[in-house]
């Protein structure tokens, strides 16, 4: 999955996601560019999710 986005995209994305996510944090979402995926298993790890579901909830947005 390709999440490569500019920053003011990273911010919108992260406000909707932690909005429909209370569980999920700031520092949840924190990543280096090209570790994308580290943050992603973070994410379903914390959502009890498959990397799939998440990739899902994300194409969402």
């Amino acid at each position: 999955m390709d999440l490569m986005m500019n920053e003011q995209n990273m911010e919108e994305f992260k406000f909707r996601i932690i909005k429909k996510f209370p569980q999920l944090t700031e520092s949840d979402l924190q990543h280096k560019q090209g570790k994308e995926e580290r943050m992603l298993k973070k994410i379903a790890y914390k959502l009890r999710m498959t990397k799939q579901q998440i990739q899902v909830v994300i194409s969402d947005f």
